[in-house]
């Protein structure tokens, strides 16, 4: 079986308003990884990606890692991949005017680490709504297992 959750959390920057920085952590279960933001290879490899939809959210800073990729030559395919196992955040600085919700599309490419084979990337189309009470834009999180093969 392969697990995979990913979750969202709009966070404010107390340097300047209507700054948020952006948490999007995706947690695998077994062998299972996600390419690093260059994931190495030879170009088809699909690293993860944070699309914001709403046309008034403007991006600050781009999306980061917060954490060292691993990384491991494939000797039948003579290259290097850049990859996170078991788990990944990615943080990006946004410049929200209003406090609307907030629409986003994560994209990824999960990979069997033993095998080497990856699945088709999946899309996630997610919100983040304002809660007044804590000053943060909470995010829906996403759970989803499927059977391998």
């Amino acid at each position: 079986m392969r697990f995979r959750q990913t979750c969202l959390l709009l966070f404010p920057k107390n340097d300047i308003d209507n700054h948020y920085q952006l948490d999007a952590s995706a947690t695998m279960s077994g062998q299972w990884y996600l390419y690093a933001q260059d994931p190495g290879g030879d170009g088809s490899l699909l690293p993860p990606t944070v699309q914001v939809l709403n046309s008034d959210v403007k991006i600050v800073k781009p999306l980061t890692e917060t954490s060292k990729p691993k990384s491991k030559y494939i000797e039948e395919l003579e290259y290097t991949v850049n990859y996170f196992p078991k788990n990944l955040t990615l943080t990006q600085t946004l410049d929200v005017p209003n406090e609307a919700p907030v629409h986003v599309v994560i994209s990824y490419m999960t990979c069997d680490e033993e095998t080497q084979v990856c699945l088709a990337p999946v899309e996630d189309t997610l919100t983040l709504v304002y809660n007044t009470a804590t000053n943060v834009y909470e995010g829906e999180t996403v759970s989803v297992t499927t059977p391998d093969g």
